[in-house]
């Protein structure tokens, strides 16, 4: 590449080189200089007082205490459990609260509603009197099932799992386990009716669900309305093979 400027004899006037006036070594110092300058005024220092180091290491410190602080706490609802990742593999499950975690990326936070399910409908049935009444309920529900297994069958026992509730679903439960049940339920009523705790449990579930107390005795009556055909009616209305949650807990490998 040709040095001199072009001109009258192919070089610039007084025939010097322009590289041959400036000093490298005082442009490179002017140039850090500058940028001293402009992180000093980004963390908010003085121009030119030379001293951005202390401050930008404070402003890294605080950036990380922020991380820390807002990044290890995770509110858990009512109804819900918090399936924590660690690095993308399933590490924990969180009960409902306010839990500690290692912030992002080392750990997220996956919210799973637990809340139980509501389903309403009303059923017409003879009274030992020869009555015909009609009675309006309103149910509340979950339904869960957990096991413990080697983790290497948990995908087959899920299967099994399935497999009997979509049977469930098309045959439904027989007249004699309808009838079995239906005594235990009776007997158990019958018990638990004179315990204050268990009045106490379902008097703080019909405030919740917004019943009237007196409906605590309509049990006995709704009971007694169980057929096999509303059992599996039942069935086929609330338990969605297409909607559920699979949550499979491994032991922790070494690291």
């Amino acid at each position: 590449m040709a040095w001199n400027l072009p001109g009258k004899g192919g070089s610039n006037e007084g025939g010097k080189d322009p590289w041959r006036s400036r000093d490298p070594d005082r442009e490179t110092d002017a140039f850090l200089e500058r940028l001293k300058q402009g992180v000093g005024r980004l963390f908010g220092g003085e121009p030119g007082d030379g001293d951005t180091g202390p401050r930008f290491g404070l402003w890294i410190g605080i950036a990380v205490a922020a991380w820390v602080a807002f990044g290890s706490f995770t509110m858990v609802g009512t109804n819900q459990r918090g399936v924590v990742f660690r690095f993308g593999q399933v590490d924990r499950v969180m009960m409902p609260g306010v839990n500690l975690k290692w912030p992002w990326p080392v750990e997220s936070v996956t919210p799973v509603d637990t809340g139980m399910r509501a389903a309403s409908d009303s059923v017409r049935m003879v009274t030992s009197d020869q009555n015909v009444v009609q009675i309006d309920y309103n149910v509340q529900y979950t339904v869960s099932v957990d096991f413990t297994s080697d983790p290497a069958r948990a995908e087959a026992l899920t299967k099994r799992v399935l497999d009997d509730i979509a049977k469930f679903k098309e045959s439904g439960p027989s007249p004699q386990h309808v009838n079995d049940i239906k005594a235990a339920m009776l007997r158990d009523f019958e018990t638990n009716s004179h315990q204050n705790g268990f009045l106490a449990g379902q008097l703080a579930q019909r405030y919740q669900s917004g019943e009237a107390p007196e409906t605590i005795w309509r049990a006995p009556d709704v009971y007694k309305a169980l057929t096999p055909q509303v059992i599996q009616d039942t069935a086929n209305a609330c338990l969605d093979l297409k909607n559920y949650i699979k949550v499979v807990l491994r032991p922790q490998t070494g690291r």
